[in-house]
């Protein structure tokens, strides 16, 4: 298996990927996801679209019902842009790198589902309408099909 950086600079942004219908790795719902649920961040690795070439940054992100959830506020940037051209992404949480599908919702369960779990996570305990209000301008990303990659140096 190649490694995680070698993969994103293949010339061939689609063919080339792990296909992760075949991905043998194991899935987040088998790993304890406690040992990386309380890191701050996660480092998101999308293909750009128009380059081809890696593009990766930092987030918050939550962990809920073996999915992983990000949120962003105001007009979509370059990594969502690429989600919506290749929804296959990359990422690092603490030493553990993975590989995913990524959806973007605006609103509907996916949204009430991870905007809930982010807002517990940075924030604690809320009422809805506070909830509701801190997401008012905000997308949910949601990451799923989830394999483990390696173990990050």
């Amino acid at each position: 298996m190649r490694l995680l950086s070698e993969q994103f600079t293949l010339s061939h942004p689609k063919d080339n990927l792990i296909s992760l219908n075949n991905f043998t790795g194991t899935s987040v719902e088998y790993m304890d996801a406690s040992r990386i649920a309380d890191e701050k961040y996660i480092y998101l690795t999308t293909r750009g679209r128009k380059t081809g070439n890696p593009h990766t940054v930092e987030l918050w992100f939550a962990i809920t019902e073996k999915k992983i959830y990000l949120s962003h506020e105001g007009a979509y940037t370059d990594w969502m842009k690429n989600i919506l051209e290749d929804d296959r992404v990359a990422f690092k949480i603490g030493k553990v790198q993975f590989i995913g599908n990524a959806r973007i919702a605006e609103a509907g369960k996916v949204f009430e589902l991870g905007k809930r779990a982010l807002y517990l996570k940075y924030y604690g305990k809320a009422d809805e309408e506070t909830i509701k209000e801190w997401f008012s301008e905000s997308t949910v990303t949601e990451i799923s099909r989830i394999g483990i990659v390696q173990n990050a140096k």
